[in-house]
């Protein structure tokens, strides 16, 4: 365990969770800055579609992209019941600890390591043999990388996602870095990365390349969108971010939060987007296993305990799901309660005491408001609440 725990430690030129925290603090405000992306067409579809791998945040200096990357983190990292792994470094030209891609590399693996030990083995199996020359000889690159590609394609890797903040200002192999970045991402369908850098054109012309990303041009310059606010009157770059997402949430607030009453028919007014319902579908079949359409708090349990969440408060989402109150949660009643965990989580709200009407599945709606209500308690069969 002494042996393990040493050639991790070795891996490191900077501590990432240390940056990420010393960002913090001296730009602060951070969830004014990022709030209003995870609405966000885009990150929706590279967040919850396998078929988008990565994200790509472009954009010019001061534009707050160190801290949507420091919400991005914090989001991936407490919002997803699964329990992802969440990896990540901050990339800065003027420090020679972390301005190469061999340091990026490091980080990520440390990172990795860090939240899943077992994973440590790929590290000690390369360097048992050579020690710690393996992490700063002439071939390090050949090495690092080695182990980065046994690891993704470990079957104990969780689902994971690899955040790497100013892909530009790594100065050193940033091309080797990018071309590592290209493959992973299309090799690995258990993998998502998130990288953010200016817009520069051989950054671009090797991102390109991927096949499989959604990008975001981190511009702000629709004046339909954005109209009031000048990049040019604001020199601060989080009071920049700030600006975007006060008004971001002003264009964005317009409906409320749980919405008017829905039609009958309507899948438009469902406040779950085909997006997040895709994902939800995809947690649901693994738990049915049975095939039979439904889950039972049994099978619910282990799944929701990954939420971490008060039993009185994983209670409460279940009743407010299993609509039709027989004690168990078909594939729409699931989506509703993924909905209300993430809500929950996410501390923007609290629970709704009665389920909404436009968070009712389309297909469960009825055109008198009385033909929904639940049975009484005392008349469910199944499993019931878990708790």
């Amino acid at each position: 365990m002494a042996h393990s725990l040493h050639s991790s430690i070795l891996l490191l030129t900077t501590n990432p969770r240390h940056d990420k925290d010393r960002i913090e603090t001296i730009k602060g405000g951070l969830k004014d800055v990022y709030s209003w992306i995870l609405d966000d067409a885009d990150f929706k579809r590279w967040r919850y579609q396998q078929q988008s791998q990565l994200l790509w945040i472009k954009g010019d200096p001061g534009k707050s992209k160190t801290m949507l990357m420091c919400g991005f983190i914090d989001e991936l990292t407490n919002s997803a019941p699964d329990t992802p792994t969440v990896s990540f470094f901050f990339c800065q030209a003027t420090d020679i600890r972390i301005n190469h891609a061999n340091a990026v590399l490091r980080g990520l693996i440390f990172m990795l390591v860090d939240q899943q030990p077992s994973l440590i083995s790929h590290v000690r199996r390369q360097y048992d043999k050579t020690g710690k020359k393996l992490f700063e000889d002439v071939n390090a690159w050949q090495a690092l990388s080695k182990i980065f590609d046994n690891i993704l394609n470990d079957p104990l890797l969780r689902s994971t996602y690899l955040v790497v903040d100013a892909i530009d200002e790594c100065t050193a192999d940033s091309d080797r870095l990018l071309d590592l970045l290209i493959w992973t991402s299309s090799a690995y369908s258990h993998v998502k990365w998130v990288v953010s850098s200016h817009s520069w054109p051989a950054i671009e012309d090797t991102l390109n390349t991927a096949i499989q990303k959604t990008k975001f041009l981190l511009d702000f310059n629709d004046m339909t969108t954005l109209e009031l606010i000048s990049r040019e009157s604001c020199e601060d770059a989080v009071i920049w971010g700030k600006l975007v997402a006060r008004k971001r949430n002003t264009l964005n607030n317009s409906r409320p939060l749980f919405g008017g009453p829905p039609s009958a028919q309507s899948t438009r007014d469902w406040l779950i987007d085909p997006q997040d319902k895709t994902k939800f579908d995809s947690y649901f079949e693994k738990l049915d296993t049975a095939k039979a359409g439904v889950i039972t708090g049994d099978q619910a349990v282990p799944f929701f305990d990954n939420a971490q969440l008060p039993d009185e408060v994983m209670a409460q989402i279940w009743d407010l799901a299993d609509i039709n109150g027989d004690g168990q949660l078909n594939r729409e009643e699931f989506a509703v309660a993924m909905y209300l965990v993430r809500l929950e989580r996410s501390g923007k709200e609290p629970l709704p005491q009665e389920l909404p009407p436009t968070l009712i599945p389309p297909n469960m709606r009825r055109q008198d408001p009385s033909a929904t209500s639940k049975p009484q308690k005392g008349g469910q069969q199944g499993g019931g609440a878990p708790r």
